[in-house]
């Protein structure tokens, strides 16, 4: 598989990364982008870089602490971040559950006063290819901190060189947008997720973005997964939803 690791110039951030990027001897299938565009408007490094998967290396903005963070792109709605309305990319699930917690294992390394998370599908770009985001946050001044690019690139070198064991793969619904619940089942029973809708999205998860979440996420989910607390005020319309999985024989799992 060729994976193209993009660096936006319009991003500190994505610079800082990119910089500690350059002491690692990548294997030879994994290629360095450095593009003019902002990462989440990048829909036109389809047609420019050639590969099956994107790694875009970005700032994560947010009220709060330095952060560490790690997502697949998808619009449940609109565009007003880039991409394509009601449209998802193809979420690399093994890569972002590894890389979820090789940052973890970093931060404990290193001792590092910072969040790590792996978010919901949020913001584009959307293209029919495998894509995956990994940020630094959430200020101007943490997406320049080098230790945190080295993290970054760190992790980035550990996604692109190892070959990962099998885990659950799964698709997760409702909870917050840092997905706590879904976390724990990454570190503790072996899941994988590749998109995740939200809460505050529940009122455009369509059937269809439901079957479009499902397929398009590699490896092929086997389970849906609910977080059952945080899904209030939409528990009716989930219970249809559930009964439509079981029809097409896919696991349902409350948490």
């Amino acid at each position: 598989m060729n994976i193209a690791i993009i660096i936006s110039a319009k991003d500190p951030a994505s610079m800082n990364i990119g910089e500690s990027l350059e002491k690692y001897k990548l294997p030879k299938n994994v290629t360095i982008h450095t593009v003019d565009t902002a990462p989440v408007y990048s829909e036109q490094v389809i047609d420019e870089i050639e590969a099956d998967m994107y790694i875009f290396a970005s700032k994560h903005s947010a009220k709060g602490l330095a952060s560490l963070t790690l997502h697949s792109p998808g619009n449940w709605f609109s565009n007003d971040l880039g991409g394509n309305k009601n449209e998802l990319s193809i979420a690399p699930a093994l890569f972002l559950a590894n890389g979820f917690l090789k940052l973890t294992e970093i931060k404990r390394r290193e001792k590092l006063d910072i969040e790590v998370a792996q978010e919901c599908t949020h913001h584009g770009p959307t293209f029919n290819k495998q894509v995956m985001f990994i940020e630094i946050g959430s200020s101007l001044e943490n997406w320049k901190i080098k230790k945190y690019g080295d993290v970054i690139a760190e992790a980035i070198y550990y996604l692109v060189s190892t070959d990962f064991s099998s885990r659950t793969i799964a698709f997760g619904i409702g909870g917050t947008h840092y997905c706590s619940n879904f976390s724990k089942l990454i570190v503790r029973e072996n899941y994988a997720f590749g998109h995740v809708c939200p809460k505050y999205q529940l009122d455009n998860l369509s059937w269809e973005m439901v079957e479009q979440a499902l397929s398009k996420s590699l490896p092929k989910v086997q389970e849906v997964v609910i977080d059952w607390k945080g899904v209030s005020g939409h528990k009716d319309k989930i219970r249809v939803i559930m009964e439509n999985l079981k029809n097409h024989s896919i696991l349902v799992r409350r948490i």
